[in-house]
């Protein structure tokens, strides 16, 4: 008796548990693009502050953000070492330019 009035009201609210499983989907999308917006954003302010406080650090930062090496005027590429992955500068022997990936 107990179990029937369960199980009505169980397949009753089916679409309870539907729309609590979208709402879940949902959130971890939102969740993704509120992470995605909330680095840009950073990184935009960062250069804007940057470029009030330090013009030349703000230069090469943005250099450094077109993948162009600040030191020669070259294509910046990503490589690996022991420690992990770096920014550096394309004319290695020539240019010593690198910069850790963050």
């Amino acid at each position: 008796m107990f179990t029937d009035v369960l199980i009505k009201a169980f397949i009753s609210s089916w679409h309870i548990w539907v729309i609590a499983i979208l709402v879940f989907i949902l959130l971890g999308v939102a969740n993704v693009y509120i992470y995605r917006f909330r680095r840009n954003s950073e990184k935009k302010l960062r250069f804007f502050y940057l470029s009030k406080t330090d013009p030349k650090r703000y230069e090469i930062e943005s250099k450094i953000d077109k993948n162009i090496c600040p030191e020669c005027g070259s294509e910046l590429v990503i490589k690996y070492d022991r420690f992990g992955r770096f920014k550096g500068c394309i004319n290695y022997p020539r240019c010593r330019f690198a910069t850790k990936i963050v």
